[in-house]
């Protein structure tokens, strides 16, 4: 499915013109490409272009598929022995939310009527085109558009005010041939204490329209209020994965490095991996002594501690409360002791200052080491961390500040997953 509207679109474009799906799939075309191409309703580009110039253009098509654009150079010859084109255009094309990327490929085949290739010097005004019943706002822009006349269109269309520099330096680079995407602030609600801020954003993608003989490339503007700033998109995302006291990896991220950790080990046949979990011993003492705030900077300090001892070697997390792990990497078992030993060091060095006491902080520490022969029989995530917080708690048994050492066999795990 693509867009509605984007037949329309294409029908608008003076040279030959498709949308096409990454595997070479027909969407939508104007009549020149079907002529020119000797494209059939239900036809892929493969099956239009002879074997020889589909090898060509394959790659070029995978490229902007996958959003980089592209260029062949050369004659391209139809399925029926004609030429196709001799310069060609593969443009990443905006698809619907959640669809599959579009290519916007355009083909110039040396036979574009005279009148079609603007000459340089020409004052038509913009031709800007919203297309009907498209989802977005759509402008089409000849090649005679200066840089200015497209900025100050676009503003007017966005009601946004909009960074002229940056604006400007966007469209020169999509006239030479190089897609962009502005995002531009926008206006939304007054956010609530039940509703935080959300940034919504303008996206302007600008995509150039053009064979390689116009002297002043042209270009196609796709504008789309309403979106969701996708830098605050990344760092919620981001931040769904991180501890937000003390910025260690947060329980989900623990589980997830460790199934990619099991399927590491069983895809490489990988020495195991070590699993590391940490209660600390008193923590409650200090929230109920000198409060949540000394608690909360005891946890941040800790924090620093597990994640100076890990390192590189693996990743650190706070599973929640006052109980930390750390998954370390498939090659790293056989050093989880001096890390859990150099984790215990650095807690002993801890001295915090707060409602007039100095507090210190120890920790029980569980270890459990799994062996790359166990792994490959199946184990899941959540039963290792079940027996990594059992080892911990029998350290805690004597006194607290142990290290509890546990090496999982095969025949302490459980069943097999199938």
């Amino acid at each position: 499915m693509v867009p509605d509207g984007c037949h329309a679109l294409v029908a608008l474009l003076p040279w030959a013109a498709a949308l096409v799906s990454a595997d070479g799939r027909c969407h939508a075309w104007n009549a020149r490409f079907a002529e020119q191409i000797g494209l059939q309703d239900g036809r892929t580009l493969k099956s239009a272009f002879s074997p020889q110039s589909w090898r060509r253009l394959a790659p070029a098509l995978k490229s902007a598929g996958a959003g980089v654009s592209a260029e062949v150079c050369g004659t391209l010859h139809a399925a029926d022995g004609n030429i196709a084109a001799t310069w060609t255009s593969l443009t990443p094309f905006p698809s619907e939310p959640g669809g599959a990327p579009l290519v916007l490929v355009q083909a110039d085949d040396r036979s574009i009527p005279e009148e079609i290739a603007v000459r340089p010097g020409q004052t038509d005004m913009i031709r800007a085109k919203l297309i009907d019943h498209f989802p977005d706002s759509t402008f089409l822009f000849t090649p005679t558009a200066s840089e200015r006349e497209i900025g100050a269109w676009l503003a007017s269309q966005t009601g946004a005010v909009l960074d002229d520099d940056a604006l400007l330096e966007a469209i020169t680079k999509c006239k030479a041939g190089v897609p962009q995407t502005v995002f531009v602030g926008q206006s939304g609600s007054r956010p609530s204490a039940l509703e935080p801020a959300v940034q919504r954003v303008c996206e302007i993608r600008l995509i150039p329209t053009t064979t390689h003989r116009a002297h002043d490339p042209g270009l196609l503007a796709i504008i789309r209020k309403d979106m969701i700033c996708p830098f605050e998109a990344a760092e919620n995302k981001r931040l769904a994965y991180r501890d937000p006291l003390t910025d260690l990896a947060n329980r989900r991220a623990i589980v997830m490095t460790l199934e990619e950790a099991l399927a590491d080990v069983c895809g490489d046949a990988l020495p195991g991996l070590a699993i590391l979990f940490a209660d600390l011993d008193e923590f409650k003492t200090i929230n109920d002594r000198a409060g949540h705030a000394a608690g909360d900077e005891m946890l941040v300090r800790v924090a620093r501690c597990l994640e100076r001892a890990v390192g590189s070697r693996g990743l650190a997390g706070r599973m929640g409360g006052d109980e930390f792990a750390a998954v370390l990497r498939p090659g790293v078992a056989d050093g989880a002791v001096t890390i859990a030993s150099e984790f215990l060091a650095a807690l002993a060095e801890i001295r915090l200052p707060a409602a007039d006491q100095v507090f210190t902080i120890g920790a029980s520490v569980g270890l459990l080491e799994v062996p790359g022969d166990v792994i490959k029989r199946g184990i899941a995530p959540a039963e290792l961390l079940d027996r990594t917080d059992a080892a911990c708690l029998r350290g805690k048994l004597p006194g607290g500040d142990k290290i509890q050492i546990h090496t999982l066999s095969r025949d302490t795990i459980g069943p097999v997953l199938g």
